[in-house]
């Protein structure tokens, strides 16, 4: 199996991160395993504490899914797996509690023309940088604070860890925000000591995902970050990639995402308050790793990289459903995001531990401690936050479901398409609901009942998919 290994750098980077989790536990393949490595100064974040959260309740429900499984999962499919001796996130060394004057040491140790030539270069508000949650929206710092990096544990970890195996079938891919502080300064100085290593690391096939704007952030006169600022930011950093990157062709495969019609966040510099709602912008960057991992990791020969948007289907200013995001996408997302949306709510109705169903005969017994639904259950909770944040956005919101659908009434959840009338007297002798979904469940487990958490699982989100394909009647992804 081909292996991508996911450098996802800052506050954006992890939010891109975290759907690309929800994409993964829903069933969406990308054909290699995923090896995410979260690179943020400001690691009390919330968005950074959430990802890894996902990360390893993810990994966790895949791991007790397997036990005596034959079968290959339906959802939880994919790998994701955590650096040998590193965990998902780099912890940056100096930086907590540091000021930026002191961690470049310009004090009276320094010359008198350092100290001149430093002052010219940062003002006194830089300087004066506290930088234990992050460099609040200035590259100019990032990019030398990050340069530790290269000398981390962490990044000596990682580097080895390329070079082990069969290298031909690794590749990486950086998401980075093109107009903050973290992302913009972390990305460019990464894919130099990359390129330039003397191994073949230096060789491998490399994608990059850069964030345009896509949000803005409330006046708040005791923030440090100022959204006017994001797009001047945005063209000097698309200058310098053009002649640095592009030119050079050290990016193979370049996604660029972003967002004309921001909504705006509440401005904490960083953080649990740095805690921005997930986004379509975030959900489209998740796909271009899909994208990128399908591609194989065989570098192309061309001498110019690919470069790649993403756009919908037709100009909306509202909520965005299925059907916006144009058909390939459509036939990519509706079932797998649909199917773990109506797992959940079946789990929030049902009891799997007292229902007297079929299907449950022999799996009862197995279920122990009963710590397997309980993870499946906080997983599917997280899931349903991350849609409702989709939604929440007053432009450009990803509203594919009718969250508070009653029950009885389940199957109708999905906005673009809506149950067909099956006229009275079909209605009176049809299944809904809850007893419809149980009805799928015992047909499915005659002669193969699950007796395992593996079988379990993939009983759930087979009857949840078949269930979203004949009732719902969404699109289905071509073989």
């Amino acid at each position: 199996m081909n292996e991508v290994y996911v450098l996802a750098i800052g506050g954006s980077g992890a939010r891109v991160l975290r759907s690309l989790v929800m994409l993964l536990a829903a069933g969406v393949e990308p054909n290699a395993k995923i090896i995410p490595l979260i690179i943020d100064p400001d690691s009390g974040a919330g968005n950074l504490s959430q990802t890894i959260e996902l990360l390893k309740l993810y990994t966790q429900i895949r791991e007790e899914a397997q036990v005596d499984n034959a079968d290959p999962l339906v959802t939880f499919s994919t790998p994701i797996e955590m650096l040998p001796g590193a965990g998902y996130q780099v912890q940056l060394d100096q930086i907590a509690g540091t000021k930026f004057r002191e961690y470049i040491d310009l004090g009276v140790a320094m010359s008198g023309s350092s100290q001149a030539l430093l002052r010219s270069l940062f003002s006194k508000e830089n300087l004066d940088l506290e930088m234990t949650i992050g460099f609040k929206g200035n590259p100019n710092i990032g990019s030398i604070v990050l340069g530790q990096f290269e000398g981390s544990d962490a990044y000596k970890r990682f580097f080895s860890e390329l070079q082990k195996g069969d290298i031909k079938k690794k590749s990486i891919f950086i998401i980075s925000s093109i107009f903050g502080g973290t992302g913009a300064s972390g990305f460019p100085s990464l894919l130099k000591s990359l390129r330039s290593s003397s191994t073949l690391v230096s060789q491998m096939r490399m994608g990059a995902l850069s964030l345009l704007p896509y949000f803005n952030l409330e006046n708040n006169a005791s923030s440090a970050i100022d959204s006017a600022t994001f797009y001047a930011k945005t063209r000097a950093a698309l200058s310098y990639y053009t002649e640095n990157i592009i030119k050079n062709a050290d990016i193979d495969d370049f996604y660029f995402i972003g967002d004309k019609s921001p909504n705006s966040y509440s401005n904490s510099d960083g953080g649990q308050t740095q805690r921005n709602q997930a986004h379509l912008v975030e959900l489209a960057g998740a796909l271009s790793i899909i994208h990128f991992a399908r591609l194989g990791s065989e570098r192309p020969k061309s001498s110019v990289g690919t470069m790649y948007e993403f756009g919908l289907d037709k100009p909306v200013s509202d909520a965005i459903g299925f059907k916006t995001l144009g058909d390939a996408t459509e036939r990519e997302l509706a079932v797998p995001l649909t199917s773990l949306y109506l797992m959940h709510r079946f789990l929030e109705e049902a009891d799997i531990f007292t229902d007297k169903d079929p299907w449950l005969k022999e799996i009862q017994a197995n279920l122990g401690d009963g710590s397997f639904i309980d993870d499946i259950n906080r997983f599917l909770e997280l899931y349903k936050e991350w849609l409702q944040e989709l939604g929440g956005h007053s432009s450009h919101g990803f509203k594919p479901f009718e969250i508070g659908v009653q029950i009885d009434n389940l199957f109708n959840c999905v906005l673009d398409y809506p149950l067909q009338s099956k006229g009275f007297f079909k209605s009176m002798m049809s299944k809904t609901g809850l007893a419809l979904f149980r009805d799928k469940l015992n047909k499915l487990a005659k002669g193969n009942q699950p007796t395992t958490y593996g079988a379990l699982l993939n009983m759930l989100s087979t009857a949840s998919c078949e269930l979203s394909e004949d009732e719902i009647k969404l699109p289905i992804k071509p073989e």
